[in-house]
């Protein structure tokens, strides 16, 4: 209903409630009064409340049933359609010998609920003049505010920054020493997205040189430190170092008597390429070159007047199989 459609019916609604309650006042009704009521719905007003549902309405007001088939007072409700308002027309009739009393109330609402309510506090205020108001209905509570939804999960931690491995190699040179050799390595690698360090050790066992005049042994252990360059690749990943190793060369000579026995302090600079795969989670294998150049060149030599028996050469070539772990 409008605004103005509630002026409407509120104020018709009062002033037909008015002279109920002053007809009410001049002929107090008894408590034990019962009323006949008829309610007749004109063309039009067919889907305004009838006479019984008008009638609940007021028991409802009144805590009690006032209605009666052979009382002894009528009301009569005419309930009409016009223009576009809706119209009921109240005749009271307290007495048998009353004029009837006849009063309207309208509602400009879109449908007849709300004038059928203002009869019937009408008749209630007919009926019972000294009725209170009916309680306002209470506000409705406010919806509860829905749970805020779940957090997101947080993010998974970013992967760190710095990885470190070792591995065991496996050594080969064809002229490291007098004879093509094995040896071992133990590395140790540390390394970021791009750049990195490889620490560790070399040892090649004894390798034995024979010649008509003398009989040599010769090996090699050294430590190596480098600095390494890393591809931005996932597996296989691809590294190249370049180092120092810093150890010593071992000479035995079995025959004739050596002149300088005994270890010699050996050396080189490095530099390799190599390449990793990982397998069963941090375990890898990888596959290396290295070219290492000798900074001192010893020369071995049965007596002075001799040509040297052996002298290792400029520049010295090894591959490298390994088997490592990830440990970060």
């Amino acid at each position: 209903m409008g605004a103005a459609s509630r002026v409407r019916a509120h104020s018709s609604l009062l002033a037909g409630t008015s002279l109920l309650l002053a007809l009410a006042v001049s002929r107090p009704a008894s408590a034990e009064s019962s009323y006949r009521l008829q309610v007749v719905r004109a063309d039009g007003a067919g889907s305004c409340p009838s006479a019984s549902q008008i009638e609940r309405d007021v028991a409802q007001r009144l805590g009690r049933n006032p209605f009666s088939e052979e009382g002894e007072r009528g009301i009569d409700v005419l309930l009409t359609r016009s223009e576009a308002k809706w119209v009921a027309k109240l005749y009271l009739r307290i007495e048998a010998s009353d004029t009837d009393a006849a009063r309207s109330i309208e509602s400009e609402a879109a449908d007849c609920s709300e004038l059928g309510k203002s009869v019937a506090l009408a008749v209630a205020l007919a009926i019972a003049p000294d009725l209170p108001p009916a309680p306002a209905p209470e506000p409705k509570p406010e919806p509860a505010c829905p749970p805020p939804p779940p957090l997101p999960p947080p993010p998974p931690p970013p992967p760190p920054s710095l990885h470190g491995a070792f591995a065991a190699r496996l050594l080969f040179s064809p002229n490291l020493l007098p004879n093509s050799s094995l040896g071992a390595s133990l590395s140790v690698t540390f390394r970021g997205d791009l750049v990195g360090a490889n620490f560790g050790g070399i040892f090649y066992p004894e390798s034995h040189l024979r010649t008509a005049d003398a009989h040599l042994g010769f090996g090699v252990s050294a430590a190596f430190a480098s600095g390494c360059l890393w591809a931005r690749v996932q597996d296989p990943q691809v590294w190249s170092c370049i180092g120092a190793r810093v150890g010593a060369l071992h000479s035995t000579v079995y025959a004739p008597l050596p002149e300088q026995p005994g270890d010699h302090f050996w050396w080189a600079a490095s530099s390799e390429l190599s390449v990793r795969q990982h397998f069963l989670g941090r375990a890898f294998l990888e596959l290396g070159a290295a070219a290492v150049f000798p900074l001192l060149r010893h020369r071995f030599e049965v007596d002075a007047s001799s040509s040297p028996v052996y002298e290792q050469g400029p520049a010295v070539v090894e591959g490298f199989a390994g088997l490592g772990l990830r440990i970060d």
